[in-house]
């Protein structure tokens, strides 16, 4: 009988890219596991598979990084308008005071306590929000990110 012929590119694809150990692939693929143990160590199926996960981890934590820049730069922008705003109340008769006329056209100047108090509780609660994505002042960990680094199941066996 002859020499039975694999398709090894896609095996090696699929237990680099996968997470099957080498006897679910062999079983999957119906490859002595001795055969394919020979190709997986010749080829360096288990050191390419943890390149691999690192190239993974790297770009999904690059674009992680990156959406956290961009709505970091929301609320950095949203945060330095609120204080564009109140510097402006706080400089500018006009946007500080509200102008009551009575009946015998006196004037009157009155602070609008209730726009400061939401000025200042805007900025409170951008605060807050910053506190809670960034609680130590540190960038995102593995951790916090959701990302999942699975353990290799069969090394070299």
């Amino acid at each position: 009988m002859g020499k039975t012929k694999y398709d090894w590119t896609k095996i090696k694809l699929q237990y680099v890219t996968g997470d099957m150990s080498l006897q679910e692939l062999a079983a999957e693929v119906q490859i002595p596991i001795d055969t394919l143990k020979k190709h997986a160590k010749a080829d360096r199926y288990t050191e390419e598979r943890a390149e691999y996960k690192r190239t993974v981890l790297k770009k999904v934590l690059s674009n992680m990084g990156q959406k956290d820049a961009r709505a970091i730069d929301d609320i950095m922008t949203a945060t330095n308008k609120a204080i564009a705003l109140l510097n402006n109340c706080m400089t500018d008769d006009a946007a500080l005071y509200n102008y009551v006329i009575g009946k015998s056209e006196l004037r009157f100047k009155k602070v609008d306590t209730r726009a400061l108090r939401n000025m200042v509780g805007a900025l409170r609660d951008v605060a807050c929000v910053l506190k809670t994505i960034y609680p130590d002042n540190t960038e995102p960990s593995i951790e916090q990110s959701g990302v999942v680094i699975m353990p290799d199941q069969c090394s070299e066996e």
